[in-house]
Parts: structure tokens; sequence; C-alpha cells
């Protein structure tokens, strides 16, 4: 006998073991009892089966008893005896595959008991590892940090300490990057066990004495208010330029390929892992490959024969169209986000220039053009700068790209401040030079005084290529500024 709250569409799913009886009173004015069970979500079911470990049969259909919201108790019996109930296959969201996953089983496992382990108070708890990705926590980020964590932990076996992932973000943000919430969720990922920076702090677990190292993925140096931590990195794993800002002692595995999914898929071939079995497993990485490098188009430069190696090894089918598509539609599925939230959606912050003449720069993806981001807010120049001074950003960088009739396209705006203003000239003849990315002087309403707007003509260069032409400009800025 179990009691339970669901929200309003779910009821205990019908099974072929057991008879199930069923009574909903409603929490709403008219208070009763339901004639019978309803159709419910598949999510509820899968939340249901894991909470109270029943196996039972999804529903053929889902459906909803109205919009009216309201929630019902619901009293489940059982038979036979309950003890008896033998735990279930975890079930994705998708609902095409009813084998147990044992990674995914294992993995959400590990992720609650790598949670306790962090937010515990005892003085005695053991000391962890921690897998971050970087600051912009993108769906490459997510993936790379979760299945790297687990590959480290089972390498290490039971009683040899935690390895527990961190989400470089608060859990809130998570909402904004929909592709990376759709696919954990999708594939059976315990999300509520996982940790993220809003509530697990590696620079606490630092000062604790319990951080054994710090492992990046999809980044290879700390964002400037983690620098505290940068001693403490042991191993990186990443797909960017090498910005060598690390200790000499860390095992670095850097390689320009498209995506870190590319990577981490073949180190778990690499050292012979026999997770590759898991359809969780692939399917999370081939997601990360897939959507990082434009469905493996060589045509748009971010594919290599690396990511097409990983692509094949983690079983490249027919349904990789379809999810490619899902993801790629989820991404750019920004419509309903204000600035602010379009800015920091998608953020990387780099300290550029010298160490006496340091620049802090921010960059933002917008999937999206940034005239129609500028159309719907009449007030966008004054969020840029709310966000700019936010940051403390000396240059504020915007990259657009989105895909219509025409093709594809990318744009470009930039943000300064007072004490970059004059640099922006020098900043756009550095980057038009030689190899360089190729602006065109485009007309942008709605953005702060002295902004720049352009078309970015080589659409090849992401933010990850543009990044150090700009990390190159202000290293060579001299002294004085004021002689440019």
């Amino acid at each position: 006998l179990w009691y339970t709250t669901l929200p309003m569409g779910a009821v205990v799913p019908p099974t072929t073991r057991w008879p199930v009886r069923y009574r909903l009173n409603t929490t709403a004015r008219s208070r009763g009892t339901h004639p019978r069970a309803p159709p419910f979500s598949e999510s509820c079911v899968h939340s249901l089966q894991r909470k109270h470990a029943i196996s039972a049969s999804l529903p053929s259909r889902v459906g909803k008893l109205g919009s009216r919201r309201c929630e019902f108790a619901v009293r489940i019996l059982f038979q036979p005896r309950l003890d008896n109930i033998r735990r279930p296959a975890i079930m994705t969201h998708s609902a095409a595959v009813s084998e147990p996953d044992p990674w995914l089983e294992d993995l959400n496992q590990c992720l609650l008991k790598g949670r306790e382990a962090v937010l515990s108070t005892d003085p005695a708890a053991a000391s962890v590892l921690v897998v971050m990705g970087n600051e912009a926590c993108d769906l490459d980020s997510c993936v790379t940090c979760i299945a790297y964590s687990h590959l480290l932990q089972k390498e290490r076996g039971a009683g040899a300490g935690v390895v527990v992932p961190i989400m470089n973000m608060p859990r809130e943000d998570l909402t904004l990057r929909p592709d990376a919430q759709w696919l954990l969720q999708e594939v059976g990922v315990d999300v509520q066990a996982l940790l993220f920076a809003d509530e697990a702090d590696p620079a606490h677990l630092l000062q604790k004495g319990r951080l054994e190292g710090l492992v990046l993925t999809d980044h290879n140096r700390l964002a400037r208010h983690q620098e505290p931590l940068l001693e403490s990195v042991v191993e990186i794993i990443d797909h960017h330029v090498d910005e060598k800002s690390y200790p000499a002692t860390a095992n670095v595995n850097i390689a320009l390929v498209g995506s870190c999914c590319s990577l981490v898929a073949l180190q778990f071939k690499a050292r012979g892992s026999q997770h590759l079995r898991s359809r969780a497993l692939k399917r999370l990485l081939l997601g990360g490959t897939l959507l990082d490098t434009a469905n493996l188009d060589k045509s748009q430069g971010k594919t290599t024969d690396v990511d097409e190696e990983a692509a094949g090894l983690l079983g490249l089918g027919e349904d990789a169209e379809d999810l490619f598509a899902q993801l790629q539609r989820r991404r750019a599925d920004v419509g309903a986000m204000c600035t602010r939230d379009l800015l920091r959606k998608d953020y990387k912050e780099w300290t550029m220039g010298k160490d006496d003449q340091p620049y802090q720069v921010g960059v933002s993806s917008v999937v999206m053009d940034l005239h129609a981001m500028a159309a719907k807010d009449p007030v966008m120049a004054d969020a840029c700068l709310a966000y700019q001074e936010q940051r403390a950003l000396d240059l504020l960088v915007i990259m657009g790209s989105f895909s219509d009739e025409g093709g594809f396209h990318r744009q470009l705006v930039m943000i300064p401040t007072s004490k970059t203003l004059k640099l922006l000239p020098k900043a756009v003849e550095h980057m038009n030079g030689p190899g360089g990315v190729g602006l065109e002087l485009m007309s942008m309403h709605r953005l702060p005084p002295g902004s720049l707007a352009f078309n970015q003509l080589d659409i090849k260069l992401s933010r990850k290529k543009i990044q150090p032409v700009l990390v190159e400009f202000f290293d060579r800025l001299p002294m004085n500024t004021s002689l440019l």
C-alpha cells in the first residue's frame, strides 16, 4: 500500500503482472472519485517505477485529463506480496528499449552516492575527485563531464574514492539549455542526482581538504572566478586551442576535433571499457558529437576524421538523423528568451592581454538572427550594458548563427566600454587580416553607443576559432594604447 501525489495527467500504470486497483481523489473544488484509471504520461510512470521499484508495462498511449490544474492523491494496492517484486529495468523516455541498461543503472547509483559524499558534513568524509565542464555548460560539456567521471569511477573500483561530476552552472540554468535537458532525460539520466555549481563548489572542498583533484572536460583554462583551483587540476580532455594554463604535472589530452564527446568516446574504446555496449551512453556521446559537428557536415569546417571514427563507434545509424534534428530544434528554440537569458545561455569569458594590462572579454553565442533578437526587445541596448556591467567586461562580443532559405549565416557584434572603444577599429583590422574572420559592416538597431555589427563572411569560424584571434590581438597591444 502506497500513497503518493502526481501531477495532472498522471495515474498508475496498468500492469499485466498484478491486479491493480485505483482511487483518485482530486484536491480541486469538485472532490470525488474518478470512475476509471485515466491514461498518464510516461515520465510519471518512470518516476513512480524508480521510486517504488514497481515493474509495470507502459500504457500504449499518453492522454490528458484536461487543462484544469489539480493534483490527485493516488492509492495503489498491489498483489502479490510487495517484497517479491523485483527491481524494474530502467526505461528511456523514448520508450523504445525495455531491456535493462547496466551502465545507466550504475551511473545513476554513482550520481546519488557522489552527491551524498560531496554534501556530507561528516569531518571524516572521503576526499573527492571532481570532473567539470566549461562555464557555458552546453551539451558537449554536460555529457563529457558525466560520462568521463563514470569511466574514472569504474576504473578505480569500489572503495577507492569518489569521482563526482559537477555541472558548471546553476541548476536553474539547465532550462536555458533545452537540448541538453531533453537528451539527459530522454536516455534516463537522474538529473535530480546531478550536482550543479550552486549546490557544490570545488573551492569549498579544497578549503576543507577534501578535493583530491580536478579534471576538466571541454576546456583547458579555468574561468576567472575558478582560478584559485588551478593547482588542483590533474587531468584535461578538451578540443579547444591549448591555452597552456594548467599545471605541468596535469595529464593533458587536447586535440582540435569537432566535439569533446568524440575524444571521450575514443577513451572508452582505448581503455577497453565494456560500457560502450550501453545504448544510453552511446546516445549521449553521439548526440554531443552530432550537434557539435552539424551532423558530421564537413562543409562547415568542424568535422574531423576523429569525429567520424567516434560516430561510427557509437553506432551511427538510421536514427542519427532524427537525434540530430531533435537536438538542433531544441537548441534553436530561443524565441521566448529575453536578452539577458540569450546572452548567458551559451557564454564564455577570458582574461586577455598582458598580465599588467588585462582585458576581460566575454563572448555570447546566440542561435538566432541578431536583427530578430533586437527586433523583439526594445531595450536590448540597456540589457546588454547591464550584463556587461554585471560581468565587469571590457568587451562583450555577441555571435549570432542561423539558417534561412539563403543558407547558413553568422553575425558578430562588438560592444565596448570606454577602455576598449578606441581599440575596436584596430581589432576589426586584425580580425580581417590574412586568414582572418572576414567581417563585413552591417547596420543594426538597438545596440549601445559605440557598438559595431558585422556579417561574418567565413561561416566556418565558430567561437572556439575566433577566441584565439582575439587573444592574439590583445597580446600584441603596446603598453601605451594611446599610440595606436
